[in-house]
Protein backbone atom coordinates (compact mmCIF):
# COMPACT_ATOMS: atom_id res chain seq x y z
CA UNK A 1 0.00 0.00 0.00
CA UNK A 2 2.97 2.43 -0.03
CA UNK A 3 2.79 3.43 -3.37
CA UNK A 4 -0.79 3.71 -4.05
CA UNK A 5 -2.28 7.61 -4.34
CA UNK A 6 -5.86 7.45 -2.46
CA UNK A 7 -7.72 10.46 -3.70
CA UNK A 8 -10.50 9.89 -1.54
CA UNK A 9 -10.97 9.29 2.48
CA UNK A 10 -13.73 9.32 5.10
CA UNK A 11 -13.27 7.86 8.46
CA UNK A 12 -16.03 6.98 10.36
CA UNK A 13 -17.25 7.90 13.60
CA UNK A 14 -17.19 4.03 15.42
CA UNK A 15 -16.03 0.81 14.68
CA UNK A 16 -18.38 -2.05 16.03
CA UNK A 17 -15.70 -4.56 17.61
CA UNK A 18 -18.24 -7.30 16.41
CA UNK A 19 -17.66 -6.42 12.48
CA UNK A 20 -14.08 -5.92 12.20
CA UNK A 21 -11.10 -5.70 15.04
CA UNK A 22 -10.95 -2.67 17.09
CA UNK A 23 -9.30 0.71 15.49
CA UNK A 24 -10.55 2.87 13.31
CA UNK A 25 -12.45 1.96 10.27
CA UNK A 26 -10.84 4.36 6.81
CA UNK A 27 -13.03 4.13 4.04
CA UNK A 28 -10.52 5.24 1.11
CA UNK A 29 -11.04 5.55 -2.64
CA UNK A 30 -8.36 5.46 -5.38
CA UNK A 31 -8.64 6.26 -9.34
CA UNK A 32 -7.09 4.10 -11.86
CA UNK A 33 -3.94 5.00 -13.90
CA UNK A 34 -4.87 6.10 -17.68
CA UNK A 35 -1.30 4.81 -18.80
CA UNK A 36 -2.03 1.22 -16.55
CA UNK A 37 -4.68 -1.51 -16.92
CA UNK A 38 -4.83 -0.49 -13.10
CA UNK A 39 -8.76 0.07 -11.68
CA UNK A 40 -10.51 2.12 -9.62
CA UNK A 41 -10.85 0.72 -6.21
CA UNK A 42 -13.02 0.88 -3.02
CA UNK A 43 -11.41 0.16 0.08
CA UNK A 44 -12.14 -0.55 3.50
CA UNK A 45 -9.50 -0.14 5.67
CA UNK A 46 -8.54 -0.65 9.78
CA UNK A 47 -6.17 1.68 11.55
CA UNK A 48 -5.02 0.78 15.00
CA UNK A 49 -6.37 2.86 18.12
CA UNK A 50 -3.30 4.76 20.04
CA UNK A 51 -2.82 2.03 22.13
CA UNK A 52 -2.60 -0.11 19.59
CA UNK A 53 0.16 1.76 17.26
CA UNK A 54 1.79 1.84 20.57
CA UNK A 55 2.06 -1.49 20.75
CA UNK A 56 2.65 -2.64 17.07
CA UNK A 57 6.30 0.71 17.43
CA UNK A 58 7.21 -1.69 20.40
CA UNK A 59 6.44 -5.47 19.04
CA UNK A 60 8.80 -6.61 16.35
CA UNK A 61 6.64 -7.72 13.24
CA UNK A 62 7.58 -10.55 11.04
CA UNK A 63 7.84 -9.87 7.34
CA UNK A 64 9.50 -11.54 4.59
CA UNK A 65 12.92 -10.20 5.14
CA UNK A 66 12.93 -11.26 8.64
CA UNK A 67 11.30 -8.55 11.73
CA UNK A 68 10.98 -5.07 11.51
CA UNK A 69 9.04 -2.44 13.94
CA UNK A 70 6.23 -0.38 11.93
CA UNK A 71 7.38 3.38 12.22
CA UNK A 72 5.05 4.86 9.40
CA UNK A 73 0.80 4.52 8.91
CA UNK A 74 1.17 3.04 5.75
CA UNK A 75 2.82 -0.05 7.47
CA UNK A 76 -0.25 -0.13 10.46
CA UNK A 77 -3.30 0.00 7.83
CA UNK A 78 -5.14 -2.93 6.83
CA UNK A 79 -7.28 -4.19 4.14
CA UNK A 80 -10.60 -5.38 5.56
CA UNK A 81 -12.78 -4.88 1.84
CA UNK A 82 -11.98 -4.10 -1.30
CA UNK A 83 -14.17 -3.53 -4.80
CA UNK A 84 -12.67 -2.71 -7.92
CA UNK A 85 -14.65 -0.34 -10.34
CA UNK A 86 -14.14 0.17 -13.80
CA UNK A 87 -15.30 3.72 -13.24
CA UNK A 88 -13.93 6.62 -11.75
CA UNK A 89 -14.94 7.08 -8.55
CA UNK A 90 -15.98 10.67 -7.67
CA UNK A 91 -17.36 10.82 -4.43
CA UNK A 92 -18.40 8.16 -1.47
CA UNK A 93 -19.52 7.94 1.72
CA UNK A 94 -20.41 5.27 3.75
CA UNK A 95 -23.90 5.21 6.14
CA UNK A 96 -23.63 7.07 9.25
CA UNK A 97 -25.34 3.71 11.12
CA UNK A 98 -23.38 0.99 9.56
CA UNK A 99 -19.82 1.97 8.27
CA UNK A 100 -19.87 -1.31 6.16
CA UNK A 101 -22.68 -0.12 3.96
CA UNK A 102 -21.22 2.26 0.99
CA UNK A 103 -22.61 4.72 -1.55
CA UNK A 104 -20.46 5.50 -4.50
CA UNK A 105 -20.66 8.38 -7.25
CA UNK A 106 -18.62 7.82 -10.62
CA UNK A 107 -18.52 9.51 -13.93
CA UNK A 108 -22.19 7.61 -14.78
CA UNK A 109 -25.33 9.15 -13.66
CA UNK A 110 -26.34 6.57 -11.70
CA UNK A 111 -24.83 6.16 -7.60
CA UNK A 112 -23.65 2.52 -6.66
CA UNK A 113 -24.76 1.01 -3.16
CA UNK A 114 -22.48 -1.54 -1.40
CA UNK A 115 -23.44 -3.65 0.94
CA UNK A 116 -19.74 -4.66 2.28
CA UNK A 117 -20.86 -6.63 5.44
CA UNK A 118 -19.61 -9.88 4.25
CA UNK A 119 -16.56 -10.42 3.40
CA UNK A 120 -15.81 -12.27 -0.06
CA UNK A 121 -13.01 -12.85 -2.78
CA UNK A 122 -15.76 -14.53 -5.09
CA UNK A 123 -16.77 -11.63 -7.76
CA UNK A 124 -20.24 -12.92 -8.13
CA UNK A 125 -21.04 -12.53 -4.54
CA UNK A 126 -19.45 -9.32 -4.16
CA UNK A 127 -22.10 -8.12 -7.72
CA UNK A 128 -25.29 -9.58 -5.54
CA UNK A 129 -24.38 -7.36 -3.06
CA UNK A 130 -24.17 -3.85 -5.31
CA UNK A 131 -27.55 -1.93 -5.76
CA UNK A 132 -28.14 0.66 -8.66
CA UNK A 133 -29.55 3.60 -7.77
CA UNK A 134 -31.33 5.63 -10.62
CA UNK A 135 -32.89 9.14 -11.30
CA UNK A 136 -30.11 11.36 -11.64
CA UNK A 137 -29.49 12.35 -15.44
CA UNK A 138 -25.88 13.36 -15.06
CA UNK A 139 -22.62 12.98 -13.01
CA UNK A 140 -21.85 14.93 -10.02
CA UNK A 141 -20.22 15.60 -6.42
CA UNK A 142 -23.06 15.57 -3.98
CA UNK A 143 -24.12 13.18 -1.44
CA UNK A 144 -24.97 12.27 1.91
CA UNK A 145 -26.47 10.16 4.00
CA UNK A 146 -29.40 11.24 6.72
CA UNK A 147 -27.97 10.73 10.53
CA UNK A 148 -31.24 10.34 11.83
CA UNK A 149 -32.97 7.88 8.90
CA UNK A 150 -31.28 4.76 8.38
CA UNK A 151 -30.57 3.94 4.63
CA UNK A 152 -31.82 7.66 3.36
CA UNK A 153 -29.86 9.29 1.00
CA UNK A 154 -29.88 12.64 -0.58
CA UNK A 155 -27.92 12.89 -4.10
CA UNK A 156 -27.31 16.17 -6.58
CA UNK A 157 -26.57 15.86 -10.01
CA UNK A 158 -25.06 18.71 -12.68
CA UNK A 159 -28.20 18.00 -14.61
CA UNK A 160 -30.12 20.42 -11.40
CA UNK A 161 -31.74 17.66 -9.98
CA UNK A 162 -32.20 15.90 -6.99
CA UNK A 163 -33.11 12.38 -5.74
CA UNK A 164 -33.69 10.98 -2.29
CA UNK A 165 -33.53 7.17 -1.82
CA UNK A 166 -34.64 5.20 1.18
CA UNK A 167 -32.16 2.47 0.33
CA UNK A 168 -32.55 -0.30 3.42
CA UNK A 169 -36.38 -0.22 2.19
CA UNK A 170 -35.48 -1.03 -1.55
CA UNK A 171 -33.02 -3.22 -1.49
CA UNK A 172 -34.60 -6.19 -0.80
CA UNK A 173 -36.85 -6.75 -3.94
CA UNK A 174 -34.64 -5.41 -6.68
CA UNK A 175 -30.85 -4.91 -7.83
CA UNK A 176 -32.35 -1.25 -9.07
CA UNK A 177 -33.56 1.54 -6.46
CA UNK A 178 -35.63 4.28 -7.70
CA UNK A 179 -36.28 7.70 -5.92
CA UNK A 180 -38.88 8.50 -3.28
CA UNK A 181 -38.64 12.46 -4.67
CA UNK A 182 -37.11 14.54 -7.04
CA UNK A 183 -36.44 18.38 -6.33
CA UNK A 184 -35.09 20.76 -9.29
CA UNK A 185 -33.52 24.03 -9.50
CA UNK A 186 -35.06 25.96 -12.20
CA UNK A 187 -31.05 26.28 -13.74
CA UNK A 188 -27.18 25.64 -13.10
CA UNK A 189 -25.98 22.55 -12.10
CA UNK A 190 -25.54 21.30 -8.12
CA UNK A 191 -22.34 21.03 -6.74
CA UNK A 192 -22.97 19.70 -3.39
CA UNK A 193 -25.95 18.69 -1.22
CA UNK A 194 -26.33 17.48 2.84
CA UNK A 195 -28.19 16.92 5.31
CA UNK A 196 -29.12 18.81 8.21
CA UNK A 197 -27.85 17.52 11.30
CA UNK A 198 -31.13 18.70 13.27
CA UNK A 199 -33.75 17.98 11.15
CA UNK A 200 -34.22 15.33 9.08
CA UNK A 201 -36.52 16.39 6.48
CA UNK A 202 -33.84 19.22 5.85
CA UNK A 203 -31.11 19.44 3.21
CA UNK A 204 -28.93 22.51 2.04
CA UNK A 205 -27.42 22.66 -1.44
CA UNK A 206 -25.09 24.64 -3.46
CA UNK A 207 -24.86 25.07 -7.31
CA UNK A 208 -22.51 26.79 -10.14
CA UNK A 209 -24.88 29.96 -10.06
CA UNK A 210 -23.50 31.16 -6.92
CA UNK A 211 -26.49 30.21 -4.59
CA UNK A 212 -27.56 28.39 -1.38
CA UNK A 213 -30.83 26.59 -1.17
CA UNK A 214 -32.22 25.10 2.18
CA UNK A 215 -34.74 22.30 1.17
CA UNK A 216 -38.08 20.83 3.26
CA UNK A 217 -38.83 17.09 2.21
CA UNK A 218 -42.46 18.04 3.00
CA UNK A 219 -42.52 20.46 0.28
CA UNK A 220 -41.85 17.84 -2.43
CA UNK A 221 -42.05 19.30 -6.30
CA UNK A 222 -39.68 21.25 -8.77
CA UNK A 223 -38.49 24.68 -6.87
CA UNK A 224 -40.13 23.81 -4.39
CA UNK A 225 -37.57 25.16 -1.92
CA UNK A 226 -37.73 26.91 2.20
CA UNK A 227 -34.97 28.85 1.86
CA UNK A 228 -32.56 30.93 -0.32
CA UNK A 229 -29.57 33.21 -0.36
CA UNK A 230 -28.96 36.22 -2.66
CA UNK A 231 -26.87 35.18 -5.63
CA UNK A 232 -22.82 35.26 -4.55
CA UNK A 233 -20.12 36.49 -6.83
CA UNK A 234 -19.04 33.10 -7.38
CA UNK A 235 -19.42 29.46 -8.06
CA UNK A 236 -20.32 27.97 -5.15
CA UNK A 237 -19.02 24.22 -4.41
CA UNK A 238 -19.45 22.72 -0.81
CA UNK A 239 -20.88 23.07 2.34
CA UNK A 240 -21.52 21.83 6.10
CA UNK A 241 -24.12 22.36 8.84
CA UNK A 242 -22.70 22.96 11.96
CA UNK A 243 -23.53 19.77 14.00
CA UNK A 244 -23.93 22.28 17.14
CA UNK A 245 -25.92 24.74 16.70
CA UNK A 246 -28.88 24.34 14.22
CA UNK A 247 -28.20 28.12 12.48
CA UNK A 248 -25.31 28.03 11.25
CA UNK A 249 -23.61 26.67 7.90
CA UNK A 250 -20.27 26.93 6.44
CA UNK A 251 -19.33 27.10 2.30
CA UNK A 252 -16.83 27.19 -0.36
CA UNK A 253 -16.55 29.05 -3.63
CA UNK A 254 -14.33 28.53 -6.72
CA UNK A 255 -12.50 31.77 -5.56
CA UNK A 256 -11.51 30.30 -2.18
CA UNK A 257 -13.59 31.95 -0.28
CA UNK A 258 -15.25 29.94 3.19
CA UNK A 259 -18.36 32.18 3.69
CA UNK A 260 -20.40 31.43 7.05
CA UNK A 261 -23.76 31.92 6.89
CA UNK A 262 -27.36 32.04 9.22
CA UNK A 263 -30.30 30.34 8.05
CA UNK A 264 -32.49 32.97 9.59
CA UNK A 265 -31.00 35.38 7.23
CA UNK A 266 -29.63 34.32 4.42
CA UNK A 267 -28.81 37.94 2.69
CA UNK A 268 -25.09 37.70 3.09
CA UNK A 269 -22.79 35.49 4.87
CA UNK A 270 -21.61 36.53 8.60
CA UNK A 271 -17.94 35.93 8.55
CA UNK A 272 -16.52 35.02 4.95
CA UNK A 273 -12.87 33.48 5.50
CA UNK A 274 -9.38 34.48 2.91
CA UNK A 275 -6.97 32.40 2.72
CA UNK A 276 -7.28 30.16 -0.57
CA UNK A 277 -5.77 31.07 -3.29
CA UNK A 278 -7.96 28.87 -5.61
CA UNK A 279 -11.17 26.88 -5.21
CA UNK A 280 -12.70 25.14 -1.87
CA UNK A 281 -13.21 22.02 -2.44
CA UNK A 282 -14.86 21.13 0.66
CA UNK A 283 -15.95 22.31 4.50
CA UNK A 284 -16.14 20.22 7.31
CA UNK A 285 -17.38 21.59 11.02
CA UNK A 286 -15.21 19.65 13.83
CA UNK A 287 -17.64 17.02 15.44
CA UNK A 288 -15.95 17.83 18.47
CA UNK A 289 -15.67 21.40 19.00
CA UNK A 290 -18.70 23.74 18.40
CA UNK A 291 -16.28 26.89 16.44
CA UNK A 292 -13.78 24.86 14.71
CA UNK A 293 -14.30 24.41 10.95
CA UNK A 294 -12.08 22.89 8.56
CA UNK A 295 -11.43 23.45 4.45
CA UNK A 296 -9.69 22.06 2.14
CA UNK A 297 -8.76 23.40 -1.55
CA UNK A 298 -7.32 22.11 -4.75
CA UNK A 299 -4.32 24.79 -4.00
CA UNK A 300 -2.82 21.68 -1.37
CA UNK A 301 -4.03 23.52 1.84
CA UNK A 302 -6.12 21.79 4.67
CA UNK A 303 -6.92 25.24 6.90
CA UNK A 304 -8.03 24.80 10.48
CA UNK A 305 -10.38 27.97 11.74
CA UNK A 306 -11.37 29.19 14.94
CA UNK A 307 -14.52 31.02 13.97
CA UNK A 308 -14.52 33.66 16.84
Amino acid sequence: MHHILFNLCQVAPFLSKTTLDSGELVLLGTNKNKNTSTKSKLLLASIPSEDGIAKLREKPQKGKTGFYTCESLSDMIRKRRSVSSKWQIYNMKFMPQNPLQVACRNEQSEILFYDLTKASDDTNLIEKNIWTLKGLGSCGYGLSWNASLPGMLVAAGHDNTICIWSVLHSIVNSDTIHPLSTFRIRRGAINDVCWHPFYDFVFGTVDNSGKLFIWDVRMNGDGEFALQSNTTNSEIMCLSFNPFDQNYLATGDIKGNVAIWDDRNLYRPVKLLQYHSSEVTQVVWSPFYEDLLASAGSDGHIILWKIG
